[in-house]
């Protein structure tokens, strides 16, 4: 095994303790009705996880991308798991409120829609003004 297997597998490694962690703290906060000094700290693991996760996917994107390379590394069955679920967790994790919620275009739109305000209220001096 290269140094890119040992990076693969690391990142794989990385992947299961995330969701080791989190699915433990979906569990004890559930049993417990709420949450408890243990499972606060399981749910801040999982987060070091996850970002652990999104850096060296990064990192792996960087050099799988890298246009200055001479020969390109192969893009493996792992690899592309792992570039699949990247790519969920970046959309998942995405502020989509900062794209729907509180854009001007996207309260506009749902007025226009249905007929009324969203939950910001809107401005009808803005619409008038279109």
């Amino acid at each position: 095994m290269n140094t890119y297997d040992y990076f693969i597998l690391y990142i794989v490694l990385n992947k299961i303790l995330f969701v080791i962690f989190g699915v433990w703290h979906f569990v004890l906060v559930r049993e417990n009705k709420g949450e408890t000094e243990f499972s606060t700290n399981l749910h801040i693991w999982k987060e070091y996880f996850e970002f652990i996760f999104i850096t060296c996917m990064s990192i792996l994107c960087l050099y799988l991308f890298n246009p200055f390379l001479e020969v390109r590394p192969a893009i493996n069955y792992e690899t592309r798991i792992l570039l699949f679920v990247f790519g969920w967790i970046t959309l998942l994790n995405g502020n989509w409120d900062l794209f729907f919620e509180k854009s001007r275009w996207f309260t506009l739109l749902q007025y226009f829609i249905t007929g009324r305000a969203g939950g910001h209220g809107i401005n009808t001096a803005a619409i008038t003004a279109l």
